[in-house]
């Protein structure tokens, strides 16, 4: 039986568009029934009215960060299934009314994290459940050299900074690696200029160990997490955002040493193949609002 076709739906053809969203969408063609449509500007503006009206299922947003609740909401006020780049929100507020309206009109909305879909995540998740109360610190680090001033980052009312950029990535670790909903004893610190959030650290403790994230621009390029349990460690590099040209390892460090090699993939494939085949699915729509409600909760605290 042939599949029904997916009408998607692209706001934003900038960089993050060119580099990693068009070069696999012909991929997916070859495996989904798949209709793309780029909304483009016409007189510097956008006219989303005239988009929607060709019947899209889902949008991916692939905007500045300060675009993303208004362009999200819009979508699902005209019944538009949404994947937004992260974060999808800056207030645990925004999240409760877009998952609200989303789940009235039982519509898909989800973050893009694709870190996630990797098989690395995966295996070190079946850890984390099995070796949690040996689990005694964990260290993170996503850091950057300094960009070109231009960078919608460096623009208050566009990018807005770099914690919503970088920090979270290691805190929607609280969500997706260790289940965790709760935070004790937190310190952090973060240093901005012109209200832009350049970089910072975020140290907590909860079910009993410790976390160090650091984040931020201006810095040697870190992309990584070490998890030290009671007999022994695993360390990533690349942790977050991975070169699919490349292949994936983990150094697990202990009475034995050695190193585990995963086999190339792309995890951006992997997560729009999984999300377009499934946004329709009831549960996994309610594991994506779940998802978003205690990521943004977890990040309001912080």
């Amino acid at each position: 039986m042939k599949k029904n076709n997916v009408k998607l739906g692209i706001i934003g053809e900038g960089y993050h568009y060119k580099k990693n969203i068009r070069p696999i969408l012909s991929i997916l063609k070859k495996n989904i029934n798949l209709s793309i449509f780029v909304l483009k500007k016409k007189n510097k503006g956008y006219d989303y009215l005239k988009f929607f009206k060709k019947k899209i299922d889902i949008c991916y947003l692939s905007t500045p960060t300060k675009t993303h609740y208004l362009i999200a909401k819009l979508c699902i006020d005209n019944n538009i299934s949404v994947i937004s780049e992260k974060p999808l929100c800056e207030t645990y507020n925004q999240a409760k009314v877009l998952v609200s309206s989303a789940k009235k009109k039982k519509l898909f909305l989800c973050e893009a994290l694709m870190f996630v879909y990797h098989p690395v995540f995966k295996h070190i998740k079946k850890i984390v459940l099995k070796k949690k109360k040996e689990l005694l610190y964990v260290k993170s680090e996503f850091t950057i050299p300094s960009l070109n001033k231009k960078n919608n980052r460096y623009n208050y009312l566009k990018g807005g900074g770099f914690f919503n950029d970088l920090a979270i990535y290691p805190i929607t670790l609280e969500n997706y690696l260790f289940n965790n909903k709760k935070i004790f004893r937190k310190n952090s610190f973060t240093y901005s200029e012109k209200k832009i959030p350049l970089r910072g650290y975020i140290n907590f403790n909860s079910n009993n160990f410790q976390r160090f994230y650091f984040w931020g621009e201006g810095q040697k390029y870190k992309n990584n997490i070490s998890l030290i349990f009671k007999t022994f460690s695993l360390h990533v590099e690349n942790f977050f955002s991975k070169n699919y040209k490349l292949s994936a390892s983990i150094d697990y460090n202990g009475k034995k040493n050695k190193k585990i090699f995963f086999p190339k993939c792309n995890h951006f494939y992997l997560m729009l193949s999984k999300i377009l085949q499934n946004f329709n699915k009831k549960d996994f729509k309610n594991e994506n609002y779940k998802n978003i409600i205690n990521v943004s909760k977890i990040k309001n605290k912080l």
